[in-house]
């Protein structure tokens, strides 16, 4: 019956540490080693840098989010449509007209207007072309940019799986070993130093608990940011292939 309980609790409620690979055991072991009861600050500080670092990130994702214009890819775009709608091909049809009339030039346009009509509308595409070029290099260079932020963005996720493996393994160290240990010593001793270390574990345990919600809430951060950039870097691809097929048509 107890292995059965001791079963469901290990598949109902399983621990980040169990997940690490060998590599980051070590280093959340080492990370565990630094929490000590006897030191008062060292769960409050306990993964703060981490927190600290991943908030100014994520602030920097969030302005690069608002600060995102593609107003002036949409004009540009409205602008080499417009400008091509200057172009009719009736323009450049044979006119039903006899051989006198289209020698005396009694024709309705003139090939020396539609010409210099056509080469009007050419240098307006050639400039609206060049303007939307510039744009879909700059969405590139920002898809690069972005790349950089999403796996900087995995590293502080790995960073603070890390962390809070570490809190596990001193968690259950606590509950497992040192906590019944202080518990047994203080009613063998009835002496109040030791009734005080259980009550100082006991706090402890409480305050680290906390901490590692606290971290695995910065980690969901981290977690729903991945999608964010993604999600930025496929909008960008998507306009600059939208520029490159409209340049390219004109």
């Amino acid at each position: 019956m107890t292995e059965e309980v001791m079963t469901k609790e290990t598949v109902t409620t399983p621990e980040l540490s169990d997940t690490l690979t060998s590599e980051e055991k070590s280093k959340a072991l080492q990370l565990a080693q630094t929490l000590d009861v006897a030191t008062s600050d060292s769960v409050l500080t306990y993964g703060a840098d981490a927190q600290k670092n991943l908030s100014a990130f994520s602030q920097g994702v969030l302005d690069k989010v608002q600060n995102q214009d593609v107003g002036p890819i949409g004009d540009s775009l409205t602008e080499l449509m417009n400008t091509l709608n200057q172009a009719s091909p009736d323009d450049l049809r044979p006119e039903k007209q006899g051989f006198f009339a289209r020698i005396f030039n009694r024709v309705q346009k003139s090939v020396y207007e539609m010409t210099a009509k056509y080469q009007q509308i050419g240098a307006q595409v050639d400039n609206v072309a060049a303007r939307l070029d510039r744009h879909k290099d700059s969405l590139l260079a920002d898809n690069k940019m972005l790349d950089g932020l999403f796996q900087e963005n995995l590293d502080f996720f790995n960073q603070l799986n890390v962390y809070i493996g570490g809190a596990e393994m001193k968690l259950r160290d606590v509950r497992q070993r040192e906590l019944p240990a202080a518990q047994e010593k203080a009613r063998q001793t009835n002496n109040q130093l030791d009734v005080q270390k259980v009550q100082d574990l006991v706090q402890f345990e409480q305050r680290l608990e906390k901490r590692t919600n606290d971290l695995k809430l910065t980690r969901q951060i981290a977690l729903q940011q991945a999608p964010q950039i993604r999600l930025i870097q496929s909008t960008n691809q998507v306009l600059a292939e939208k520029i490159q097929a409209s340049v390219s048509t004109a």
